[in-house]
């Protein structure tokens, strides 16, 4: 089932290896029902970051994460909500784990706000509710190489969805 889950991509370029990988975490309900599932997605995932790293790829992820992880600095994303549920706890695990890092509220300098990399916040906009779910990440090492991250949270282009767009370069 996790190849259903997750797709990698990998370009070799004459400057610099990447692998990219598109990513989709079954929903977080009160129950945990799908606690297994993303944990074998998890585990798996770690394997290919390990593998990829050591192989010299630099490596991005970027996909529905379904998980909270609240605003508490240098681990969540400030102006977020305080809430981190089991999907969040997981995600910020697997971020630990690999050494790498969410780009969504990331700085280019560490605490100063106005180096802010990513625009927008909310990825996902229901019924009047504002939550974040969706993440860019990144192997910490790269995290210079990112130019931006912009969440569409305020719905320029239309998705068909209730998660907005984002555009990570």
């Amino acid at each position: 089932f996790v190849n259903n889950e997750r797709m990698w991509v990998t370009i070799d370029s004459l400057r610099q290896k990447t692998a990219i990988c598109g990513v989709y975490m079954g929903f977080q309900a009160n129950d945990d029902r799908y606690g297994e599932w993303n944990e074998v997605i998890y585990e798996v995932l770690r394997s290919e970051v390990c593998d990829l790293r050591q192989a010299g790829y630099r490596v991005v992820l970027k996909g529905d994460f379904n998980g909270h992880i609240g605003n508490i600095i240098n681990k969540g994303i400030v102006g977020n909500h305080a809430s981190v549920n089991k999907n969040g706890e997981r995600f910020l695990n697997f971020l630990k784990e690999t050494n790498a890092c969410h780009v969504n509220g990331a700085c280019r300098v560490q605490g100063d706000w106005s180096t802010r990399i990513s625009k927008g916040l909310w990825t996902r906009q229901r019924g009047g509710v504002s939550t974040v779910l969706d993440y860019g990440v990144i192997t910490c090492e790269y995290l210079d190489t990112v130019k931006s991250f912009e969440i569409d949270d305020k719905g320029v282009f239309p998705s068909g969805s209730d998660h907005n767009w984002s555009f990570l370069e």
